[in-house]
Parts: C-alpha cells; structure tokens; sequence
C-alpha cells in the first residue's frame, strides 16, 4: 500500500530526529507532524479528555472521510486525534507513539483502500444476513473486520510475540467468541494473509 510505505518513511526520520525518547511541545509536534503528512491529507490534533480510565494515558483515534483524492479536500481526508488524560503541554514520543501512529494510520489507509476498490462508491453488503442480534456490528463489519485485521497483522510485526497476546486480536475475540464465530474466524485468517504480505 503506497500510502503506508509513505507514512512509513515519514515516521521513521521523526524516530531518527528525535531518538529512542523525548519530551516535546504538543503544539510544536502537532505542527510538524500535519507539515509532515500534509502530502498524504492526514491531520492530526492533540486533545484532552480528564475522563479517560487510568491505565492509559493516552490513544489515537482515527477517521476516515470517504471523498475522491485529488478533488480539493475542503477537510482532511484523514484526521487523528491523539487523546490524552493530561493537559500537560510536554508529550512523550518514543517508540510507543510512533508504533500506534503508524497502526492507526494503517487501519484508515485500509479503508481508503476498500473505497478505492470499489470505484469510491458506497459499501456494499456489511454483515452477515443471520447475523446474531446480540453480536457486535462494529466489529462484524465486513470493512472493519478487514481494516482491523491489516491493522493487526502491522501491530504483530511491530510487536512480535504470539498471534494471541496482540490487543486488537484479544479484543476481538472478546466481541467475536459468543455470538459471532464465523467472523472471529474471518478476522484470523485476513491477519495471517497480511502478516505474510507486509
């Protein structure tokens, strides 16, 4: 995916220039890092939530607008927001943050991707017709059970480890085990054809 491969090369000359840690201005990083991926018309803003539980102190959070690139983007076509607990104006970038930018990054990429296939028009058929009631649509999302398991396949090579112990895997065997095996089942064998392919 030639998006990928381009924010790829992007976060790691920001890994260079900053090293294995540092603590930064959010302003400043926020400025460098839409100058950065202006190219690819990805925003990204920090923002505070006080409410988000404790034992994270910071996600990213991504969306994608479904538009034809190239047709000027009154708005970003995709827009990140890094969610943090704290207000401090200092931020932390380490491998951590660089790992999940470029995760969640994937994941829209991936939708765009879908789009793309399709010649930009709407989604087609997103779940299963005997889909349970009490199953979990987001996660049974055709699309979405895709972008997550590209997404997952990048986080396993990243991390390493076993299949098991990745997030997004235990997390989506958690919505997927009870009610909706057959898309568990899809979900594992999209992650291992992309895990092969990047």
């Amino acid at each position: 995916m030639r998006n990928l491969q381009r924010a790829t090369k992007i976060i790691d000359a920001l890994r260079t220039r900053w090293g294995k840690r540092a603590y930064v201005s959010t302003i400043g990083l926020s400025r460098i890092l839409n100058r950065e991926f202006k190219s690819l018309h990805v925003v990204i803003k920090f923002v505070v939530d006080s409410d988000r539980k404790k034992s994270h102190s910071w996600k990213i959070a991504g969306w994608y607008d479904h538009r034809i690139p190239g047709v000027e983007p009154t708005y970003p076509l995709y827009e990140f927001h890094v969610i943090r607990r704290s207000a401090n104006p200092k931020f932390m970038v380490n491998k951590w943050f660089w790992n999940e930018l470029l995760i969640a990054l994937a994941h829209e990429f991936k939708h765009a991707d879908q789009y793309r296939k399709r010649n930009f028009r709407q989604r087609f058929t997103t779940e299963r017709r005997n889909l349970s009631p009490k199953a979990d649509k987001y996660y049974c999302d055709f699309d979405e059970i895709d972008a997550h398991a590209f997404e997952t396949a990048l986080e396993w090579k990243l991390r390493g480890g076993n299949f098991m112990d990745q997030p997004t895997v235990k997390e989506y065997y958690k919505k997927t085990r009870r009610w909706a095996m057959p898309e568990w089942r899809r979900f594992v064998k999209r992650v291992h054809k992309y895990f092969h392919q990047l």
